[in-house]
């Protein structure tokens, strides 16, 4: 369940800032970007694929979280926290069984 729920993390961070649907194409693309990835836990794997697929650094996890103590986030910090907080639990899952 929580698979599904990751992916739209990351898919609806890269539409709000390309400002576009992604096609299912493009979705491929991304968890392949995802996939390919040396870093070590998805959220950082994640960061990764979408900082390459749209070509724009992510803001800190550390300035976004400065930013909710002052309630002063923009949206993309909430999609990146909330893209951050379901890498997470996916990452607390127990692994698929085929």
């Amino acid at each position: 369940m929580g698979k599904e729920e990751f992916r739209t993390a990351i898919f609806d961070t890269i539409e709000y800032i390309t400002q576009m649907e992604l096609r299912v194409s493009s979705k491929r693309l991304i968890l392949g970007y995802f996939n390919m990835s040396q870093m070590q836990d998805s959220a950082q794997r994640a960061r990764s694929a979408v900082e390459r697929y749209t070509q724009n650094e992510l803001p800190a996890l550390q300035s976004i979280l400065a930013r909710r103590r002052t309630n002063t986030m923009t949206r993309l910090d909430r999609l990146v926290l909330a893209m951050e907080n379901e890498a997470r639990r996916f990452d607390a899952e127990p692994p698929e069984r085929d």
